[in-house]
Order: structure tokens, then C-alpha cells, then sequence
């Protein structure tokens, strides 16, 4: 059930739309809205998988390109589910049991909510501190970067951008709404309008899994959808803190070494790598590139290249066109030929020898 207090943010959110919407296009504002979207609430999908391959995972969140670096030791679980309404909105659900290393863009042609359901531990996300009262609201072709640990279970959403601009467009009444007025990305911090996400992404859940039985609530489930749009947007239109917004581009600045080193070492290939390198590519000193990377990482810059080599190997094991390689010849295609020490270093990382992960 939904708290009062969240009940009475939907009830406020729906009316100041509602009102909007139907002073720029009549009463029936809403219904004219939904026919813009003739698959609106026709159709849902659901998918709910176990993983055990880090790199599959990463791509469940469709058109985000998301990369995940296992920075932990020990075997890989990780769980995600989607739940597609039409074709216009999103809900993504994730948990995994390692330290990862996450980064992405949302898809320029869809704006995108990141959030914490509850009993998720604290994270970084683009170099904050990110808890379960936060909500990050991403624009169309902005990038992330988290640092999450075990236990973290992430919520997504994603709304296409024509779906969410014309409602925006709707709520300041004006047809012709100059998407370029829309505020970059922001960190929203609000305990209230997370929690009222939560129970409304749950509300989605439900209808999307009676969506499924042969008698669909297609009424309630654009019902949904036209909330939860309506939700969004006024998350967005009031998350105005020129505080916040200067201490995530603060943030963003302490890390911005980590961030590049970690793009030179991915462009060049960490078995040409070292530490003496990326000092002199980022002008920097060591010990400061040390401090850098154990602040944002919680590693320090030759164990991250060290994970790296060995999530790329392991990636090279688990991939189709590698199955009639040896592990050897794979291993010497990137790069790396003290197999021995390599078993070793493998084993201690991920819990299991090269071999055995052949075997998944």
C-alpha cells in the first residue's frame, strides 16, 4: 500500500498535470495524449533471469551500452529483470553479489531515472554518494558511472523521449515547448519522491504481471503509465538546487583523474599499461594517481590494471568465438603469457580456474 504522504504527492503531481493538460487541449487532454501512442498499454514484457556472465548482465539495459568491471574476489551472481510497457517505458531491476565498476550513457532518444530499492546499500554514482533517498534523473545521451557493492539493487527507468516531452510539453502548457529549457541531468535528493518511486514502480510491476493473465487491465495499466510519466517530469521541473548540481560538478572534478586513467587503460589495452604510464599520460604524480584511484576505486591503479586484464580474459573465455581456442592461445592474444601465474591470479579473482569457467 502506498503511505500517505506518497499518496498525497501522486494525488498532487496527477492534479497540477491533469490541470495543465486539459487548459492546453480540453477535457479530454489525457486521452488525446495517450493517441499519440496507439501500443500504449497494449503489450507488456517481462523477463527475469539469473546471470553468472558479468558482460551479459551489462547488456540487459537496452541502449545503454553499460560496461561492468568485477573489482571483488570471488564468483559472480547477478540477477535482472525488464519489464517493457509498449514501446514507450522501461522498468529495469538489477542486483549482483560483487564490487562492480559500472559506466554508460542513457540513449538519446530516452530519458532515464536511476534509483536504489529499499535494503540497498549506499554506492557512488558520477562520484556522489548515492542512497536509497536519491533519484538521478540522466538526459537523453548523458553518461554515468557508478561504484556499487555487493547487495546493490538498482532501479531504471526509461521513457521514450517523445513520450516525455510531449507530456512535459502538456504541463507547461505550450505545444510548442522548447526541449532545449530541459535541465541537464540531476541528482535528486528527496526521501519522499524516492519512496514514492519505489511504490510506484511495484504498482507497475503488478499490473504489467496481470497484463499477462488472458483478462489484461488495459485501462489501469495506461492509467500507469500517464502517472508515472506525470511523476517523472515534475521530479525533473523541481529538482532546481544549484547546491546539488555544484557538488556533483565538484565530484566530478576530485575524480576526473580516475575516470580518465580508467579510459586510457580500456582505449590501450591494460596488458600495454602501467602505472608509470598512466602518470605520465595524466601529468600527474603517484602518489596522487594512488590517492585517485583507492578514493573512487577503492583500489589502487596496478590492481585495477590487474582486474581489468583478468575481466578481459575472462570475457575472452566466455565468448562464442572462442570456444575451439585453447586457453593458452586466448591468453596469448591478449597479451599475457605466464599462464601459471595467470591460473593463479584468476582463482583468487573470481573463485574458480580458467578451465572451470569454460565449463559454464
Amino acid at each position: 500500500m502506498l503511505t500517505i504522504a506518497c499518496c498525497r504527492i501522486i494525488n498532487t503531481v496527477m492534479s497540477d498535470i491533469r490541470a495543465g493538460v486539459q487548459s492546453h487541449w480540453g477535457a479530454s487532454g489525457l486521452s488525446v495524449l495517450l493517441k499519440n501512442f496507439p501500443d500504449c498499454a497494449s503489450w507488456t514484457s517481462t523477463e527475469k533471469a539469473h546471470y553468472i556472465d558479468i558482460d551479459q548482465q551489462a547488456a540487459c539495459l537496452i541502449g545503454f551500452d553499460q560496461e561492468y568491471l568485477q573489482l571483488s574476489r570471488g564468483r559472480y551472481n547477478g540477477w535482472f529483470k525488464t519489464v517493457l510497457l509498449g514501446s514507450e517505458i522501461g522498468l529495469f531491476f538489477e542486483s549482483f553479489d560483487q564490487v562492480l565498476d559500472q559506466w554508460g550513457a542513457c540513449p538519446k532518444d530516452q530519458h532515464g531515472f536511476i534509483f536504489l530499492m529499499e535494503g540497498s546499500p549506499d554506492i557512488l554514482l558520477n562520484g556522489n554518494p548515492f542512497d536509497p533517498d536519491c533519484i538521478m534523473y540522466t538526459a537523453p545521451g548523458s553518461g554515468f558511472d557508478c561504484n556499487s557493492g555487493p547487495g546493490t539493487k538498482f532501479g531504471v527507468i526509461s521513457v521514450s523521449t517523445e513520450a516525455f516531452e510531449l507530456f512535459l510539453a502538456a504541463s507547461q502548457q505550450n505545444e510548442n515547448w522548447d526541449n532545449t529549457l530541459m535541465p541537464p541531468s540531476q541528482l535528486i535528493r528527496s526521501a519522499i519522491r524516492a519512496q514514492t518511486l519505489r511504490q510506484m514502480t511495484r504498482q507497475g510491476l503488478q499490473l504489467a504481471d496481470e497484463a499477462s493473465t488472458p483478462s489484461p487491465a488495459e485501462g489501469a495499466l495506461a492509467g500507469f503509465e500517464t502517472s508515472l510519466i506525470s511523476l517523472l517530469i515534475s521530479f525533473v521541473l523541481s529538482a532546481k538546487d544549484s547546491g546539488s548540481f555544484e557538488n556533483r560538478r565538484q565530484a566530478s572534478i576530485r575524480n576526473r583523474a580516475a575516470f580518465q586513467a580508467r579510459a586510457f587503460v580500456h582505449e590501450m589495452g591494460a596488458t600495454n599499461v602501467s602505472v608509470v604510464d598512466l602518470v605520465h599520460y595524466l601529468g600527474t604524480s603517484r602518489r596522487k594517481l594512488e590517492y585517485d584511484f583507492r578514493n573512487h576505486f577503492g583500489i589502487g591503479p596496478a590492481e585495477y590494471i590487474r582486474v581489468i586484464k583478468l575481466n578481459e580474459f575472462r570475457s575472452a573465455l566466455l565468448h562464442e568465438s572462442n570456444h575451439d581456442r585453447s586457453i593458452g592461445d586466448i591468453a596469448a592474444g591478449l597479451g599475457i603469457w605466464h599462464l601459471s601465474r595467470l591460473a593463479q591470479y584468476y582463482q583468487i579473482q573470481f573463485g574458480e580456474l580458467p578451465s572451470q569457467t569454460r565449463c559454464l
